[in-house]
C-alpha cells in the first residue's frame, strides 16, 4: 500500500472530526455563544431556538415569547444543567418535557402561563437543586407528589402564583429544602391547611419575603469557571452556595455584586381568605386555627353527652328486661305445651 493510501484513513477521520466539532460550534440565529452557553435573552423568539450545540451546559432563554418547550429538542441537549426560560409563555403542556434533561440542576420558569404542576411535570430532574415558578398568576394546582422525586431541592420558588392551598406533605418530604418562596400568594387559611401553617412554623426552612439577584451584571448566572464545569456537583454546590449567600447579603470585594434578598420566616406569609383572618401572619393564624378547628367541649357539651349515655344506658337495660320477660313466657309457653302433648300420648295408650 502506498504512504498515501496509509493517510486516506487517518485524513478522513480528521475531516469528520472538525465536521464535528464545526457543528458544535455552531450558534442560533440572534443568540450570543461561548463555550457551553448559549444565551438567548430579549431576542423576541417564538419558538425554542435550532442548531443549538449539543456539548451545551447552561442555556438562557429569558425573555422571549416562546410558548412551547419541545421534549426531543431538549433531550439532544443531554449534558444541559441550567436552563432560564423566565419570562416567556409557556403553558401547562410541561409534563415529560423534561425527560431528556436529567443533569439540570437549575431550572427557572417564573413570569410565565403555568397553571398546574403534576408529578410528571419534573419527576425525571433527579439533581434539581433550584426550582423557580414564581410569577405564574395562573398556576392554582401543585400535586401533593410534583417534587417526590426532586430530593436535591434545596430552592423552590411558589411567590406570586393562583396558590391557595399547598399540602403539607408536598414539601416537607424534601430533606435538602432550605429556602422556599411563598409570599403574596392568595392563601385560603382553613381547617385543611392548619397542618401547613404548623409544619412552616416548626420547620427549619427559610421563607423569604423578597429574594432573587438585582444586579445588572447577574451574580445568579454561574461564572465561567463553573459553567465549564462537567460535573454536576461542581454546579450543584454553586447554587448551594448561592442559595445561602442569597439569605445572607453581602457585597463582594469592590461593590461590584450586590444580591439583594430577604431572608425571613414565617411571618412574611400572611392569610388572605376567610375575611377575619385577611393579613394575618401565619404564627398568629396558626392559634386562631387551632382554636377553632380542634374539637373542644364546654360544660353544656359534658352535660349533654351525659345525658346522651343515661338515655342510652336506660334503653338497654329496658329492652334487656323486655328480652328476658319474653325468653321466661316462651319457656313456659313450650313447658305447658310439652306437658299435654305427654298427657294426650298416656291417654291414647290407655
Amino acid at each position: 500500500m502506498s504512504p498515501a493510501g496509509k493517510w486516506q484513513p487517518l485524513s478522513l477521520v480528521f475531516l469528520l472530526g472538525m465536521g464535528m466539532a464545526a457543528g458544535d460550534s455552531s450558534c442560533p440565529s440572534g443568540c450570543s455563544c461561548r463555550y457551553l452557553e448559549v444565551n438567548c435573552t430579549g431576542r423576541q423568539l417564538q419558538e425554542f431556538p435550532t442548531a443549538i450545540p449539543l456539548d451545551t451546559r447552561q442555556l438562557i432563554l429569558a425573555a422571549n415569547n416562546v410558548s412551547y418547550l419541545p421534549a426531543v429538542e431538549l433531550s439532544f441537549l443531554a449534558d444541559l444543567v441550567y436552563l432560564d426560560c423566565q419570562k416567556n409563555l409557556l403553558g401547562d403542556d410541561l409534563d415529560f418535557t423534561f425527560i431528556g434533561v436529567v443533569k439540570l440542576v437549575y431550572l427557572d420558569l417564573s413570569f410565565n402561563n403555568l397553571t398546574q404542576v403534576t408529578f410528571s411535570t419534573f419527576s425525571q430532574l433527579l439533581s434539581l437543586v433550584v426550582l423557580k415558578i414564581s410569577d405564574n398568576p395562573n398556576l392554582v394546582a401543585i400535586e401533593k407528589d410534583a417534587f417526590a422525586n426532586n430530593t436535591w431541592l434545596r430552592h423552590l420558588d411558589v411567590s406570586r402564583t393562583g396558590l391557595t392551598f399547598l399540602d403539607a406533605s408536598t414539601v416537607q418530604d424534601l430533606p435538602n429544602l432550605r429556602f422556599l418562596g411563598l409570599s403574596d400568594n392568595l392563601w385560603h387559611c382553613n381547617c385543611s391547611f392548619l397542618d401547613f401553617i404548623t409544619w412552616m412554623t416548626e420547620s427549619s426552612v427559610h421563607f423569604p419575603a423578597r429574594w432573587g439577584c438585582a444586579t445588572a451584571c447577574q451574580p445568579c448566572i454561574p461564572s465561567s469557571g463553573v459553567a465549564q464545569s462537567t460535573d454536576r456537583s461542581g454546579w450543584a454546590a454553586h447554587f448551594s452556595t448561592l442559595s445561602h449567600t442569597c439569605s445572607h447579603p453581602q457585597d463582594t470585594k469592590g461593590g461590584t455584586k450586590r444580591l439583594a434578598a430577604a431572608s425571613g420566616d414565617a411571618d412574611n406569609i400572611t392569610c388572605y381568605t376567610p375575611e377575619a383572618l385577611r393579613a394575618l401572619k401565619m404564627p398568629a393564624a396558626e392559634v386562631q386555627l387551632d382554636s377553632s378547628c380542634q374539637t373542644h367541649l364546654h360544660k353544656q357539651d359534658y352535660i349533654f353527652l351525659c345525658f346522651i349515655g343515661f338515655c342510652i344506658f336506660f334503653a338497654g337495660t329496658v329492652v334487656a328486661w323486655l328480652a328476658g320477660i319474653c325468653a321466661v313466657i316462651y319457656q313456659i309457653h313450650s313447658s305447658k305445651q310439652e306437658e299435654e302433648e305427654e298427657e294426650e300420648e298416656k291417654d291414647a295408650v290407655t
